[in-house]
């Protein structure tokens, strides 16, 4: 009868019909899956084996970075021996001009008259947990689980608080409310609770204020309706005006606002620089434009971006005058990481020859190599190495210790490890964490399997995508 429950009761049913499906179908794909016993005990052992090795590294950075001249023809050749390398997706700039949403100082009196009637109600008895339950903005104020901490802000010292938080909280005494006071964040009304005091060197109290419990009441200066309207007209009008042929530039300067141009993205991008994380809708609308369009206006929290499409890309392999200082730096990478390799290549010879890994990295006055000696896990993240390094997995193909990887090209440079010893297995630990190894790897397959079939429903169903219908509301 009770009509929250109603709704609530339907609500929960009518998530069960749209799961329910999805988690049958999920069982019938997966319900079948059995690992073998064998791959179990490979799994753990791939995680557990644990080995002794002596490694060093010859680091492309260490040359390409004595690098400083490459010569135009260097550059060229290499560009045109790669050029597949630079090929690009379509991408383009923007250009914009962005209107802050700022509070004015009528909303910030307004704010201050509100602080100061809610300050009245808590200094004529009203009480002032409630007052902050009901009317802070202190995004603190809730513990997370939906209840409200009555403004309560615990012991604090001194700087913990901005400056003007902390001057007037340690200037009161317990039980005492504040009149409205301003920081950063808003307009602040203070209680006190208790105060710690400082202890001399035979732990007797002193008359120095060392911590202050306190309460507080928070009301940011947020824009009034007013004038986010106010914004939101002058926006529109702005874009209006550009849309219809006014000078973008001359525009912006008449609002006293400033254009600014994007860096290049594409349609994959998950960043624009200037503007933002995730500009999904940004992105749609710019790539469903022409040269010179302006676009709808993009609404963001701290205010809006008026913006027009600058610069086309086109998709394919850019000239080399575009991309000339990567290319050089790639240039500067490949002849650094030929001098590693051919350092690496010394030093193994050196060891070959019956030097010891130090003596051998050593060999090179000008060059020396740290050596160092670690413990190794096949899956585990080593410093420098990374995680799942081409080197730990050479290492982990040794059979007998003295064993050496020989060099080993990596990203960072080249590798040379050899084993010094490997540590049995523990047979008995083995027949504790079996099961847990079990369901990891039922799990594993049970998500690959969901995966690939999604993969495989995607490719095969016939998708129109009309999102920019939308995007460009």
């Amino acid at each position: 009868d009770n009509p929250q429950t109603a709704a609530l009761l339907q609500g929960l049913e009518a998530q069960a019909k749209n799961t329910l499906p999805f988690i049958k179908f999920q069982e019938a794909l997966t319900g079948s899956v059995i690992i073998p016993e064998s791959h179990v005990r490979e799994r753990w052992d791939l995680e557990k084996q644990r080995r002794t090795i002596k490694w060093g590294l010859v680091s492309v950075t260490r040359f390409s970075d004595a690098i400083n001249d490459v010569p135009h023809q260097d550059i060229q050749a290499y560009f045109n021996e790669h050029k597949d390398k630079y090929k690009r997706e379509e991408q383009r700039t923007l250009d914009f001009v962005f209107f802050p949403l700022q509070a004015t100082a009528q909303d910030s009196a307004e704010v201050l008259e509100r602080a100061q009637m809610l300050a009245q109600r808590a200094k004529n008895g009203e009480d002032f947990a409630d007052l902050a339950n009901g009317y802070s903005m202190d995004p603190g104020n809730d513990d997370g689980m939906g209840n409200r901490r009555g403004g309560d802000l615990g012991y604090f010292g001194k700087g913990t608080m901005v400056k003007v938080f902390e001057d007037v909280a340690f200037s009161m005494k317990p039980g005492e409310i504040s009149d409205p006071f301003l920081s950063p964040f808003g307009y602040h009304i203070v209680k006190i609770d208790s105060l710690k005091y400082k202890e001399d060197d035979k732990k007797r109290a002193t008359k120095e204020v060392d911590q202050v419990k306190a309460r507080h009441i928070l009301l940011t200066l947020d824009p009034s309706s007013t004038t986010r309207d106010e914004h939101e007209n002058r926006v529109t009008a702005f874009q209006e005006k550009v849309s219809k042929g006014g000078d973008f530039a001359q525009s912006a300067r008449e609002e006293g606002l400033e254009v600014g141009r994007t860096a290049k993205f594409n349609k994959e991008s998950t960043f624009i620089g200037s503007i933002g994380q995730n500009p999904e809708i940004l992105i749609n609308r710019s790539f469903n434009s022409n040269l010179g369009d302006v676009l709808p206006p993009y609404w963001t929290d701290p205010g809006a971006f008026v913006l027009r499409v600058a610069e086309i890309y086109e998709a394919g392999i850019p000239p080399l005058e575009e991309i000339q200082n990567q290319v050089k730096e790639d240039v500067r990478k490949e002849k650094g990481r030929a001098k590693a390799q051919e350092l690496a290549n010394n030093i193994d010879r050196l060891m070959k020859s019956g030097k010891t890994f130090e003596e051998a990295a050593a060999a090179d006055s000008t060059n020396p190599i740290a050596v160092q000696t670690e413990t190794v896990t096949r899956v585990q993240r080593v410093r420098i190495l990374g995680a799942k390094s081409p080197l730990i997995a050479a290492a982990f193909q040794l059979k007998e210790p003295g064993d050496s990887t020989g060099p080993v090209d990596m990203e960072q440079g080249v590798g040379i490890a050899v084993l010094e010893s490997i540590e049995p297995l523990d047979t008995e630990l083995y027949e504790k964490e079996r099961e847990q190894t079990y369901e990891q790897l039922v799990r594993e397959k049970q998500n690959l399997i969901i995966s690939r079939t999604m993969e495989d429903l995607r490719k095969n169903a016939k998708i129109v995508d009309h999102r920019y219908m939308y995007y460009n509301l």
